[in-house]
């Protein structure tokens, strides 16, 4: 996808949808890859675009570049606001909420929060289930813990219903880690063994 859009044969790539080519990289374990994907965007004359930018803050943190991460999302919000699109607003959210989930919990909870209402108000099903999933990880910790329950069942039940099995994993993943938190220890396993199965 990358080589077919800067072969130049192409119309160019709307709304910089192509900085999203980095779920591959992620799932490949190069993540560093992505990051590179989205800072030569950038280079490029891409840095207005909020989705690019959203997803630079995320491959950062998927290459531990925490403070770098956080910087990065400082301004991100206000200039997604500005836009009124719904979308843009969830998905900066989604990155600023991903960045500092272990710098500043309570400022996450509440940005992931805050999209997941958006999402849902909006009728974006699919930040709807990627907020949810986000959100579910601090649920246990920092609201409710019953919220992190309903929240993995928002994510999973939308995961299934499009069919899309793979992004259904994550979900589970933290699925497990939850009821392990609790200690019933036999579903975890159970529900990990199915997440860690390709």
């Amino acid at each position: 996808g990358v080589q077919a859009i800067e072969s130049g044969h192409f119309a160019p790539v709307p709304y910089d949808f192509e900085s999203w080519l980095g779920g591959p990289y992620i799932w490949s374990g190069v993540p560093e890859l992505w990051l590179d994907q989205c800072r030569n965007m950038i280079k490029r004359g891409r840095a207005g675009r909020y989705f690019t930018q959203a997803n630079l803050v995320i491959a950062l943190r998927f290459t531990d570049a925490e403070e770098e991460a956080l910087a990065a999302t400082e301004t991100l919000i206000a200039a997604a606001e500005a836009t009124r699109n719904p979308a843009v607003v969830c998905y900066t959210l989604v990155a600023y909420g991903f960045a500092r989930r272990t710098a500043a919990p309570d400022d996450a909870y509440s940005a992931l929060r805050r999209g997941l209402s958006i999402a849902r108000e909006s009728g974006n099903r699919q930040l709807e289930s990627h907020l949810a999933g986000n959100v579910s990880v601090l649920s246990a910790s920092h609201g409710d813990p019953a919220d992190a329950f309903r929240d993995l069942a928002l994510a999973i039940r939308n995961h299934y219903d499009s069919g899309s099995f793979s992004l259904m994993l994550s979900p589970l993943a933290i699925l497990a880690s939850v009821l392990d938190k609790l200690g019933h220890y036999e579903s975890s396993a159970t529900i990990t063994g199915f997440a860690g199965t390709p």
